[in-house]
């Protein structure tokens, strides 16, 4: 069986991020928010979508995360950029 190969090459940026062509995006039914699975496999990145599960993923209160943080002892100015992040959810 012959497998179907597409090839792209895209230029990393200084942050390190890189947009998947919509091509590929659409063949894959991805959409924003879709999760992606990145793996380092000798000297190749291979990064594979991620199924749909109808798993909810655990939400923490504002006291557990608190404690999370106080737990791990993380300083006052990282606490609170984490918290902002979380309330904006880009975490």
């Amino acid at each position: 069986m012959r497998q179907s190969m597409t090839t792209r090459v895209v230029q990393l940026p200084s942050r390190g991020q890189i947009t998947l062509p919509t091509e590929f995006r659409r063949k894959l039914g991805l959409t924003e928010g879709s999760l992606l699975q990145i793996s380092l496999v000798d000297d190749k990145i291979v990064i594979r979508p991620v199924p749909p599960t109808d798993v909810k993923l655990r939400e923490y209160t504002e006291a557990e995360i608190s404690q999370f943080l106080a737990d791990d002892r993380i300083d006052e100015e990282t606490v609170t950029t984490v918290k902002r992040l979380l309330a904006e959810g880009a975490l």
